[in-house]
């Protein structure tokens, strides 16, 4: 049995074409021209900032470190090579706060994926109603592949 939930994909470079996506990619693209230009940390408070619309304290934790390094030297996400794989059952879940996460998900339910919304802003899945919708699109493929199997 095999399923596939996104929660609040970045599957930019499948909406590129799209309002949100555009705007984003306007936004973030001259950060990334110049990352190389710029330590992680720079780099990171400068994402979160144009991201967020919020400030970030200095990177503390190695953790923290390494997830500063990793944000900066890993491709945009409108780069990533991504393609729709039909027959496997997909649920998107997002928060309903942000254009963009919406603008995917819509795109994606044109393409078969079930698409539901849940409070919790960024982490729906963390909400009562996100684990909940999680839970049943597992059980209902669950149900479903063991009906075809019978």
């Amino acid at each position: 049995m095999y399923s596939l939930t996104l929660v609040e994909p970045a599957c930019l470079s499948l909406t590129a074409e799209l309002p949100a996506t555009a705007a984003h990619r306007a936004l973030m693209q001259p950060l990334f021209d110049v990352r190389h230009q710029l330590s992680d940390e720079d780099f990171q408070r400068e994402f979160v900032r144009r991201m967020f619309a919020a400030d970030l304290q200095e990177p503390a934790t190695p953790e923290e470190k390494r997830s500063a390094r990793r944000l900066r030297l890993q491709a945009p996400s409108w780069e990533a090579p991504l393609h729709i794989v039909p027959g496997v059952p997909t649920m998107v879940l997002t928060g309903g706060w942000e254009p963009l996460y919406e603008e995917i998900a819509g795109y994606l339910q044109e393409t078969g994926a079930l698409h539901r919304i849940a409070a919790g802003g960024h982490r729906p899945q963390d909400s009562a109603e996100g684990d909940r919708a999680i839970r049943s699109f597992i059980a209902d493929v669950g149900r479903s592949r063991s009906a075809q199997a019978s």
